[in-house]
């Protein structure tokens, strides 16, 4: 079986204490490309602007997920979501989309009740 990850990946990597949305929209373009391609042709892809697309580019290098294919055109390889597990701990924001859903789950609750005790004191 092949454990290497489809697209999209909601992974603690690209949160913003680690690699950042930008690098996970400059991931998916390359993956989805599926051949290399200048930074320009990744700015239009993604939307974002070239320096921003640098910048992404850097930090993919970097941890291993983009590298340069033949002067100014880069490309990138599917990795096994073990691989991202590995840099989330590195970054040290492994579990951060987890705390992140019971902190909004948690403020959801305590919203609930808040409304359920206005409620029941304006009907006195």
């Amino acid at each position: 079986m092949d454990n290497k990850m489809n697209l999209p990946v909601n992974h603690d990597i690209w949160s913003r204490g680690a690699l950042g949305p930008s690098a996970e929209a400059v991931y998916e373009a390359l993956l989805r490309n599926g051949w290399a391609i200048t930074i320009t042709e990744i700015a239009k892809l993604t939307g974002r602007s070239r320096n921003t697309v640098k910048s992404a580019l850097k930090k993919l290098e970097h941890a291993g997920l983009a590298y340069r294919e033949v002067g100014v055109l880069w490309a990138a390889d599917r990795v096994d979501i073990s691989h991202l597990d590995r840099l989330a701990k590195m970054y040290r924001v492994d579990g951060y989309l987890q705390k992140k859903k019971m902190t909004y789950k948690k403020q959801r609750e305590n919203y609930a009740a808040y409304l359920l005790f206005r409620n029941t004191r304006k009907a006195k």
